[in-house]
């Protein structure tokens, strides 16, 4: 695409593809009402209710009325598709119609049926799809899936299913298109080996079918372009799939290396690849040499490596575990090259739910099922983490497992990226220990999908605990006597260590063995025994000593409980999770005991559910979940539980609607732990939510309050009232009934007829709901507390809502003695006469009106009203939006009906006064009025605002409040015709009340942006906002003791594509030994940006001082840093912003010309000006100036090295120059910038650019 401006000049082309996307369907089946008989091979005639044999069509005979089944016959074909018995016309193919009997006129190439989609995700998959259509035939028909990833990269291809018919091929094409080369094309039931594009495109074309045991699935991922792709030579695989060697034939082949891209299909799986097998071919040839890496990169963890493996090598590896999802597999040359190939399967291991932390002193690992058989294809992990300072003994006691293909591996940390302590398969000879150097240690058992043996037995412990042995005060006294009664807990604990290594294992830096061997099955029981004593010695320290072994819990609570939660699943079963106190007393516990009754009754008829230990079952972060079943939930009656299901049932079926409370003790060795309770709702069963309602809107006006919502609890019928709370600026007046909580009854609600769940509420003054509710004040905030009640026990969660009562003001009557009739000023008319009389007629004791008009409301005192010149009225007729004093005064600024208010939420923005039109509200005293705006933003944010315009009458301020409400505390208060200083809230609301005016000559215009709330207090003087125009000042630094030390300013332009420059304006200082304070000045708001000017040694007489800084973003952040020498010296900045649209140059070449704008003549003000050079690849240009005269320190010429301003500086440079002078790019990229102020201009610059 390109557009076209004159007949000279055309942009640049611009390129953008697109894929067209189409759901194939299938032809239509009515054919001589084939569809509509029982019977294979039969067809019917229309309006005739039985079918006859397809033989009958074409057979010579009439069958049907018309002739129906003679149609479409013929002998020959000459001009037409000739197919059995018929010849159709040509055009009639692939028209989605069978015309044919056979169906062959309907065929796999034909336009309509081919469904067509493309990819552009980084990674995915594709397959078949399964056609679900009552289709005569039953054709298959084509799909087509076009696959684009990022520029620079290929795509591989991997096989996860595949059965097609031998007619029906799979067409890979190694491009974007049909007509790009064809890479593949398989039929089958056998799966391709997987391919590998040439580019970053693919155009697959395959099969899809009404049979699901056809079809194909393949997934596909990118990776960065390399070497070319030779078949066989490394693939991908996602899931399960088969890795194998390429051939090595000679030394001659131009394979050296073949990589392999391995992922589990899941993210949280992890990859198996095992043996599968070899060929030896040539006896005295070696295999090819193998790496395999945890992930996709040569700088992962090296998971195996052998550089020396043959066909019957004894210590070739069974099986490579990954640590994370993806694996790479390296294969390069041998020594000796030959026809010698291995294979590895490829499988994935789930990892879900398979960590476990143990936390405390000691403790007991196991093998899943131990001394059962462990489960297959399982990746276990233990996370050991005991007290700082210590570390960790762990002692095997059994172990067996399947040799070289299921593992136990012990890693020094937290994470299988720790140190490898200990990597072992096979049967061991226990016990031997491994020992951590710090206080934490994983243990890792991975397994294949085979042969599965009792596993591992291992019992932890720490230095802690061997030490409480030696302790003789009367508190570990107890624990003391247990050490030297139990001989058996001694050894465990202090047994000494010795260098004997178990065979079979692998052995690394730190692995400790025990001296004493285990060697018959009384020494295992002993094991046991001595992990029970264990056990039993932990509760008893730290569940009856805790508070004297750092448990962290309160002296009173030994026996801790913890927290609960409780939810319901689609059976009603409740599921509970428990999450003890103290994770150290969780091997002392035994069990809990459960019950569950309906909130507000008794508990005391209910009895316990007594659950087991071996019941609860382990979740991460030391929480336990355990399920109680609802009554309805039990097995059918030929099932029954067996005495060790932990199965358990409540009593009574849970009622929809209700509160239920669960009642959770734990049980320590049949010691009761402290109660926790929790409450559920049994929801509906045709619920959505048991959350508050969904607030659709809420409207107010100034007797009235109207609520819309939604009910999603799903026990609407159940509902008996409305709990209604409003507060007002956020609080709530105890003295103001109707600010409390409204008890509202379902009578007062109104359901709309279409929706059973839809409420809305109408609340008036005088209206018929028999709640008292008040008009709501205009310009406030106010939230609205909300809940359901459904019984005496059970409310909805409580639901705020806010809303802030916006209001569009107005003017008061101008009627009053037709004051707005009379042409000139001071002049007013009697009702009923044409003529106008001088105001000073009125109340001059004389009566110039019919009915004494004109003297109405004259008093000389006026003791009990409002006094008014020479009248008196009544006090309520002050602000009732009509003058009735002849000078206007009992309407004034503060009247409520004149205020205008509004809300601002957005990020940041604008407002300002109001310029008011005499003739649309025709004020005959064009009186100023009060505006108002709330200014909301996002929480933890806090708000800037920056004064562009200022201009108001000494009597009406503008009044900033650092808050939501008007009741906040004041921050600014402001009137005149001088800018405020800027300032910030310190919080994400800001209550803002400013007057409006008549005279456009007069009122404020504010910009506000939100920021990242900081911590620290806003300092006046100390920073501000500054959007578009402004002035930038340095705070006062009067001593050493202020707590200023970092000001910050936030610039940016008024429109997104402009730039702003700082201008230095005035210095001022109190003696000559005053430093100016430090100055950076970044690019963007962020001290990350780009460092535009900095100085930390300016004094007033310095020389070196830049007049003006540009930003190269529409933003820039000024920061002021405390001098060394304090004092009141200050610097001020002013702020203007230059417009950088159209004033960017791209020169193409290799020679070329750049001069400063009008030159010689002198260039612009207030200007950005942008030359982009671009030469051939591997040059690099030189910049020679000719001429350069520009205003000294404030108008300037830089020099980039690259395209772009962010590219490295080469020369910046202002004034007169001696010429010529050069600047040199390293590339074959330049820009150059100019950038002038809006004072004075000069001739510029003159420059040659030409390629080195």
């Amino acid at each position: 695409m390109k557009s076209e401006y004159s007949n000279t000049w055309r942009s640049a082309p611009f390129v953008w593809e697109t894929f067209t996307s189409r759901e194939g369907s299938s032809p239509k089946d009515n054919f001589y009402g084939i569809a509509d008989c029982p019977n294979p091979g039969e067809f019917s005639c229309s309006g005739q209710p039985y079918c006859l044999s397809i033989h009958h069509i074409c057979d010579g005979q009439n069958h049907c009325d018309y002739g129906f089944d003679e149609q479409n016959c013929a002998s020959s074909c000459s001009n037409g598709f000739k197919c059995g018995r018929q010849c159709i016309p040509k055009e009639k193919i692939c028209d989605g119609v069978y015309d044919c009997i056979d169906g062959s006129d309907e065929h796999y190439e034909c336009e309509y049926s081919k469904s067509c989609s493309e990819l552009t995700d980084t990674k995915g998959s594709f397959s078949s799809q399964t056609i679900n259509s009552d289709g005569v035939f039953k054709n298959a028909s084509k799909s087509i899936v076009a696959i684009s990833v990022q520029s620079n990269h290929t795509i591989w291809l991997s096989f996860n299913e595949f059965n097609t018919t031998t007619n029906h091929s799979m067409n890979i094409y190694d491009g974007p298109y049909s007509t790009s080369p064809l890479l593949l094309s398989h039929s089958g039931s056998t799966n391709p080996p997987s391919i590998r594009s040439s580019s970053n495109n693919l155009y697959v074309e395959f099969p899809s079918y009404y049979d699901k045991s056809y079809g194909v699935s393949v997934s596909y991922t990118n990776g960065e372009h390399g070497e070319p792709f030779i078949p066989g030579c490394g693939g991908y695989v996602n899931g399960d799939g088969l890795v194998s060697s390429p051939n090595y034939l000679t030394d001659d082949d131009d394979i050296d290396e073949c990589y392999w891209f391995v992922e589990a299909r899941q993210s949280d799986g992890i990859v198996c690849l095992k043996r599968n097998g070899m060929t030896d071919l040539v006896s005295n040839s070696q295999l090819p040499n193998m790496t395999v890496y945890d992930g996709w990169n040569t700088s992962g963890n090296v998971l195996y490596y052998d550089d020396f493996v043959t066909s019957n090598s004894a210590q070739t590896k069974g099986v490579v575990y990954s640590n994370s999802e993806k694996i790479m597999v390296r294969f390069t040359r041998p020594k000796v090259s030959g026809n010698n190939r291995a294979y590895w399967s490829v499988k994935t291991v789930s990892t879900v739910q398979t960590t476990t932390d143990l936390v405390g002193m000691v403790g007991t690992i196991r093998s899943p099922n131990y001394p059962a058989s462990y489960p297959n294809s399982s990746d276990y992990r233990w996370k050991i983490v005991t007290q700082p300072n210590t570390s960790i003994r762990l002692l095997f006691a059994f172990f067996e497992t399947q040799e070289k293909f299921d593992f136990v591996s012990v890693y020094d940390g937290p994470t299988v990226n720790s140190r490898l302590l200990l990597e072992k398969s096979g049967l061991s000879t226990t016990p031997f220990t491994v020992n951590s150097s710090s206080n934490e240690m994983l243990v890792r058992f991975t397994t294949d999908e085979t042969i599965t043996l009792s596993g591992f037995l291992a019992v932890y412990s720490t230095v802690i605990v061997i030490a409480l042995a030696s302790q003789k005060n009367e508190i570990i006294a107890p624990i003391t006597a247990i050490l030297e009664q139990n001989e058996a807990l001694r050894d465990i604990l202090s047994s000494p260590i010795s260098q004997d290594v178990p065979e079979n294992s692998t052995t690394h830096p730190g692995v400790n063995f025990n001296s004493t061997i285990i060697t018959n099955i009384h020494e295992t029981i002993r094991i046991d025994e001595e992990k029970q004593a264990v056990k039993q010695l932990r509760g008893a320290v730290k569940c009856s000593l805790a508070q004297l072994l750092d448990i962290n819990i309160p002296e009173k609570e030994i026996n801790p409980s913890g927290s609960i939660k409780a939810s319901l699943d689609t059976n009603k079963s409740i599921e509970i999770e428990w999450s003890p106190l103290s994770a150290e007393c969780i091997d002392y516990n035994s069990g809990v005991w459960i019950r569950v009754f309906e909130s507000g009754n008794s508990s005391s008829e209910e009895t316990y559910l007594s659950i087991p230990r071996k019941c609860l079952k382990d979740q991460p972060n030391t929480t336990f979940s355990l399920v109680v079943h609802s009554p309805s939930s039990t097995k059918s009656d030929d099932e029954q539980f067996d005495e060790n299901d932990c199965h358990f049932e409540l009593k009574n079926i849970l009622i929809e609607c209700r509160a239920y409370t669960i009642e959770l003790v734990p049980n320590y060795d049949s010691l009761k732990g402290r109660p926790l309770t929790t409450e559920i709702v049994i929801p509906s069963t045709n619920a959505n939510s048991i959350d508050m309602e969904s607030m659709i809107s809420v409207a107010t006006s100034s007797n009235s309050l109207n609520l819309n919502w939604k009910d999603n609890s799903g026990c609407v019928p159940q509902l008996t009232s409305f709990y209604l709370k409003t507060m007002i600026d956020g609080k709530v007046n105890a003295s103001d009934v109707t600010n409390g909580s409204l008890k509202i009854p379902r009578t007062c609600l109104k359901r709309q007829r279409d929706e059973i769940n839809a409420f809305s509420l109408d609340l008036l003054t005088d209206g018929t709901c028999p709640v008292e509710w008040p008009s709501l004040d205009a310009c406030r905030k106010y939230s609205f507390e909300m809940k359901s009640e459904y019984s005496n026990t059970w409310s909805s969660a409580p639901f705020v809502w806010e809303t802030f009562t916006s209001r569009k003001g107005s003017s008061p009557k101008d009627n009053f003695y037709g004051i707005a009739d009379c042409p000139n000023p001071g002049e007013f008319s009697c009702s009923g006469q044409p003529y106008c009389l001088s105001i000073h007629h009125i109340c001059d004791g004389q009566n110039h009106c019919d009915y004494e008009f004109d003297e109405q409301n004259c008093a000389s005192s006026c003791t009990n009203g409002f006094k008014c010149g020479r009248q008196c009225i009544p006090k309520e007729e002050i602000c009732n939006g009509v003058y009735d004093c002849i000078d206007g005064s009992d309407e004034h600024y503060d009247c409520e009906y004149s205020k205008s208010c509004s809300e601002l939420t957005d990020t940041k923005g604008s407002f300002s006064s109001q310029t008011f039109d005499y003739y649309a509200f025709r004020d005959v005293f064009k009186k100023p009025r009060k505006s108002i705006v709330a200014i909301s933003v996002q929480s933890n944010h806090t708000i800037w605002l920056s004064f562009n315009e200022f201009n108001t009458a000494t009597n009406h301020s503008m009044k900033i409040y650092d808050g939501p409400y008007s009741t906040s505390p004041l921050l600014l208060s402001h009137s005149g015709s001088t800018n405020p200083p800027s300032i910030r809230s310190s919080s994400n609301n800001l209550y803002v009340e400013f007057p409006s005016y008549y005279d456009k000559s007069y009122g404020v215009s504010v910009s506000y942006t939100s920021m990242e709330r900081t911590g620290k207090p806003f300092v006046p003087g100390c920073g501000g906002y500054v959007n578009g125009d402004g002035v930038v000042s340095s705070p006062n630094y009067l001593s050493d003791d202020e707590d200023i030390d970092d000001c910050f300013w936030f610039v940016e332009a008024r429109q997104s594509d402009s730039v702003v420059y700082l201008k230095r304006q005035s210095f001022r200082f109190d003696n000559s030994l005053t430093r100016f304070p430090i100055i950076s000045v970044y690019d963007g708001w962020n001290i990350s940006g780009q460092v535009l000017f900095y100085d930390e040694s300016i004094t007033t007489n310095s020389t070196l001082f830049n007049g003006a800084i540009y930003s190269i973003s529409e933003r820039m952040m000024v920061r002021f840093t405390r001098p060394k020498v304090s004092g009141s010296g200050r610097i001020h900045w002013d702020v203007s912003t230059i417009p950088t649209a159209q004033t960017t140059t791209d020169f193409v070449g290799m020679v070329g010309t750049i001069r400063s704008p009008n030159y010689p003549a002198s260039y612009p003000n207030s200007s950005d000006y942008r030359w982009k050079i671009v030469t051939q690849p591997n040059t690099s240009i030189r910049l020679l100036f000719a001429f350069f005269e520009t205003q000294e320190k404030f108008d300037f010429v830089s020099v980039y090295d690259g395209p772009t301003v962010n590219s490295r500086l080469l020369f910046e440079k202002s004034g007169l120059s001696m010429t010529p002078f050069t600047v040199n790019s390293s590339s074959n990229e330049m820009l150059v910038r100019f950038t002038s102020d809006e004072t004075i201009t000069l001739p510029g610059f003159l420059a040659l650019y030409s390629i080195v």
